[in-house]
């Protein structure tokens, strides 16, 4: 937690970028790496944060108009809860699908992996291990041993909607009216994580699309899905092409060929900015993912990313 504590700014930090990679360089504290799931060029806006230190929490608040692919890491010695924003349909994190009517916990250091749309929005807010235990002996409740905490809850309605109340005034207050907010925001958000009555395991009930999409996401996971195809993700949802069609469309605002061929440019752009020039050529790290066609995919990377997969694997090597 020494990093967490060293940053005792108040000062509000706004930003607005161009592109996913940007985003994630000029976040403080958090490890991120998320891939675009779709084109974007500098031109376009895909993101934006606010971050800010209030009192003894980390708070944050993001939004990202694009689909895509993420991994993220809590600082270590930390507890993270996320509040998704109001109009979150669906987003599928840790191996399972969520709307926005859950509050994700994020354990400090600990990766997590997610798919998001293009509805993307969150509020998260972060506390130190030892102010957590603080507050649970405040209000005596028993803190569960690490492996043992609930990774997610869904509270009352009235709380909920309590929470977006409280994070809605919050982002618009000053430093001080901020931090009393932030205060009561993560005092409501761990008592009700701890409270018995919390619906920690139901889920809402699915439409037939959301089985579809949880199917193919839960296939997509599994290691050979490099040679999946939209054939295949019918085959294993059991659902007709165009009933995919629709659920990919309005999940990730891609149809599932696309999805495919985004995420499998997005393991390349990975694989690129970990690859060493003397010992791996552009070529090779393609046709690990499947790209037989250099000219096209050459194309399809620099539209996605905005750079020539050769200028990545250069610029990576220069740093």
């Amino acid at each position: 937690m020494s990093e967490l504590k060293s940053q005792n700014s108040a000062q509000l930090l706004r930003t607005e970028f161009s592109l996913v990679e940007q985003l994630c360089e000029a976040v403080r504290f958090w490890d991120l790496d998320f891939q675009p799931l779709g084109a974007n060029s500098h031109r376009d806006r895909v993101g934006s944060f606010s971050q800010q230190r209030l009192g003894a929490y980390d708070v944050m608040h993001a939004g990202i108009s694009t689909s895509i692919e993420q991994k993220v890491a809590a600082p270590a010695n930390t507890i993270s809860f996320a509040v998704l924003g109001a109009g979150v349909r669906r987003l599928w994190w840790r191996g399972g699908d969520d709307d926005s009517g859950a509050i994700l916990v994020y354990r400090g250091g600990e990766e997590v992996r997610a798919l998001t749309g293009p509805d993307f929005e969150v509020f998260t807010v972060t506390l130190s291990e030892d102010r957590l235990e603080r507050l649970c002996e405040k209000f005596g409740l028993a803190l569960p041993a690490f492996p043992l905490r609930p990774e997610s809850f869904r509270p009352r309605l009235a709380v909920m909607q309590t929470l977006r109340l409280h994070i809605a005034r919050l982002t618009a207050s000053a430093n001080d009216e901020a931090a009393l907010l932030a205060k009561q925001v993560v005092e409501l958000l761990v008592i009700n994580w701890l409270d018995e009555t919390c619906e920690q395991v139901r889920r809402p009930s699915m439409r037939s699309r959301d089985r579809a999409m949880r199917l193919c996401l839960e296939r997509v996971e599994q290691k050979d899905w490099i040679n999946l195809s939209p054939e295949l993700l019918c085959e294993t949802a059991g659902v007709s092409e165009r009933t995919l069609q629709y659920a990919f469309r309005e999940r990730f605002g891609l149809t599932p060929a696309a999805f495919l061929k985004a995420r499998r440019l997005a393991s390349t752009h990975r694989l690129l900015r970990q690859a060493k020039p003397a010992e791996q050529s552009v070529g090779d790290v393609a046709a690990s993912l499947g790209f037989s066609h250099l000219s096209h995919f050459a194309e399809d990377y620099r539209r996605a990313f905005g750079e020539l997969p050769s200028e990545t694997m250069k610029r990576v090597a220069r740093d």
